[in-house]
């Protein structure tokens, strides 16, 4: 019983400062990783998505609200997920609208 409660406590421990600049280190990697393998000729604002897409799924394995709310039970889940994201369809064709509508002013 008592050691049930004391990894309950330690599962609900804030990250620590290291732990939490690794998940985002990680999901950076996990970015610019995407955008060389695809060879993508993006701006800071078509990047802006892929890190709205890569946090709202972080936030959705996790089930918080923000990446600050991480706990350490969540670690593996979110690195395991962050090795494994791919954006999704309505992300890449955000993307691509931004892309074109730049075209279109130049």
């Amino acid at each position: 019983e008592l050691d049930k409660r004391v990894e309950k406590l330690e599962d609900n421990q804030t990250l620590s400062p290291g732990e939490y600049n690794y998940i985002s280190k990680r999901v950076g990697q996990s970015i610019n990783g995407f955008i060389k393998d695809r060879g993508l000729q993006i701006e800071s604002d078509q990047r802006k998505l892929l890190y709205k897409d890569i946090n709202r799924g972080i936030n959705e394995v996790s089930n918080i609200k923000t990446r600050s709310q991480l706990r350490k039970q969540h670690f593996d889940i979110v690195t395991e997920f962050i090795d494994n994201w791919n954006p999704s369809t309505a992300t890449m064709m955000s993307i691509r609208q931004k892309g074109l509508e730049k075209m279109k002013l130049i």
